[in-house]
């Protein structure tokens, strides 16, 4: 079960404190310029604890109650740019969805917006930092005690960087092992 840091709005209303809570998503993609946020929007109450991550299923945490109460849900997408929030379904939202859409919208004002995009520019700095890490790595960064010398590797795996001799047993194929025992016949020649 993993924690997720929502964004939340509270409203006061005739039936006590409600809250929008927000778990937000941008592009994976490090190079990608969109600037638009996924939402996922969880009408809570004052019970409210935080959101969590079980499984692939994200659900909303309650103080002190076995089974907290059915509330209102939906996904939005949110332009960072004009700050204009839209539905995610194609089909017409419930009058639910539209009234939570509604919260959404008037919630987006400058300082919200301001602070999603700095979310954004963030993860997208991570992103970035994660890519560059892994295309730093090499054949010889890898972990080959679990390699059982018969799977197919990579062409890049083998190719990167290694010399001819002992280095092109890294290569799986019965060509990779074809070449492996003349490179090491030759070896033994010389």
């Amino acid at each position: 079960m993993q924690s997720i840091e929502p964004l939340v709005f509270w409203r006061d209303t005739e039936q006590g404190k409600r809250g929008l809570a927000c778990h937000v998503e941008f592009c994976q993609t490090a190079d990608c310029t969109c600037q638009e946020a996924h939402v996922q929007a969880f009408e809570v109450d004052e019970q409210f604890a935080g959101l969590v991550l079980r499984g692939q299923t994200l659900a909303v945490q309650y103080r002190g109650t076995e089974k907290p109460p059915e509330r209102g849900q939906t996904d939005a997408m949110i332009d960072l740019e004009t700050g204009r929030v839209n539905p995610v379904e194609s089909t017409p939202p419930s009058e639910t969805d539209e009234a939570l859409l509604a919260w959404l919208r008037e919630a987006c004002d400058e300082t919200t917006l301001n602070e999603l995009r700095r979310r954004w520019s963030v993860f997208k700095d991570e992103r970035k930092k994660e890519e560059e890490a892994f295309a730093r790595k090499t054949w010889k960064d890898q972990d080959w005690t679990v390699w059982d010398g018969e799977e197919r590797v990579g062409w890049f795996e083998r190719r990167s960087n290694c010399r001819w001799g002992r280095d092109v047993r890294a290569l799986g194929t019965s060509s990779g092992r074809r070449e492996a025992r003349e490179a090491e016949a030759k070896g033994r020649r010389t």
